[in-house]
Formats: structure tokens, C-alpha cells, sequence
């Protein structure tokens, strides 16, 4: 009876994170897509969606960045993804990922790109910090805990804060 307990636990539970994770991916997408109609209304309907999902799923992704098809948040916690970032197609980001700016508008580049542009096919592990205007290559693997602040090129593998390509 335990075992059977346990189990049903188990289903339960995985069952229930997986579809509050399938949401929050929607919502994130439809918030993104909703912005780039261009059409004033959605816009707006887009930054009440992005308001909603940092209160209910603990995630900010701007509706302004692009977002290719097949994006995907295992665990949406943490995520931080800036207004200006590009997401290239079957991208995976996992908790706590920031993709952030070296400065503000303000300053220097007032209409440019802030963040970092990514190719496709990348993974960015747990706790990982992209910062600045930077380009990705495709099919690139950030690891865990890793901070990029140059360019990576194609087909590569970054660990650590001093940028080691593998």
C-alpha cells in the first residue's frame, strides 16, 4: 500500500508541475507574439499577461523579446529575459537564467539592442547570467552557473565565469 501511495504521489505532483510549466511557456509565447501584432490593444493585453506571469509563475520575460518556435522553461522560476533579446528556434532555459543588460537606455545606444542575440538549438543551464549585447551561436550549451559577457561562436560549450569555451 505504500508503494502504491507513493507512486500516486509521485504522478500527482510531477503531473501538476509539468502543467503549470506548460502554461507559463504558453503564456510567455502568447504574451510575445500578442506584442509583436503591433496593434496597440494586444500590446497592451501583452504587458497585462507579462504582469501576470511574474505574480503567478516567478518569471519576467519582456513581451518585446523574440522568441523563436519550440521555446522551452522546464522550471520558469527566475528566468529574467530583457526587452531587447532574440531567441532562436528549440532553445531551452533553465531556472534563474537572466539575460540581461550592460546599461541602461539611457545611456549610449538609446534605441539599439541591450541583450544578447541567440541562434538556435542552444540550452542555457541553471543560474546562468548572459550579459550585454552579445550574439550566440547556434547550437551553443551554456552550463550551469556560467556568466557570458563576449560572443560565443557556433557549436560550442561555456562553463565557468571567464568564458572557457570547450
Amino acid at each position: 500500500m505504500r508503494g502504491l501511495h507513493s507512486w500516486l504521489l509521485y504522478v500527482w505532483n510531477d503531473d501538476i508541475c509539468e502543467r503549470v510549466n506548460r502554461k507559463a511557456n504558453k503564456s510567455v509565447v502568447k504574451a510575445s507574439n500578442l506584442w509583436h501584432s503591433g496593434n496597440k490593444f494586444k500590446m497592451l493585453l501583452a504587458m497585462l499577461i507579462h504582469a501576470r506571469n511574474i505574480k503567478r509563475y516567478g518569471c519576467e520575460v519582456y513581451p518585446q523579446a523574440i522568441i523563436g518556435k519550440n521555446f522551452y522553461m522546464p522550471h520558469c522560476v527566475g528566468v529574467v529575459i530583457g526587452s531587447t533579446t532574440v531567441i532562436g528556434d528549440n532553445c531551452t532555459v533553465f531556472p534563474n537564467v537572466v539575460f540581461g543588460a550592460r546599461y541602461s537606455p539611457t545611456k549610449k545606444n538609446p534605441k539599439g539592442r541591450r541583450h544578447a542575440k541567440v541562434g538556435n538549438n542552444c540550452v542555457f543551464g541553471a543560474n546562468a547570467s548572459i550579459i550585454g549585447d552579445i550574439t550566440i551561436g547556434n547550437d551553443v550549451f551554456i552550463g550551469a552557473g556560467a556568466v557570458v559577457t563576449k560572443d560565443v561562436p557556433d557549436n560550442s560549450i561555456i562553463v565557468g565565469i571567464n568564458n572557457k569555451v570547450r
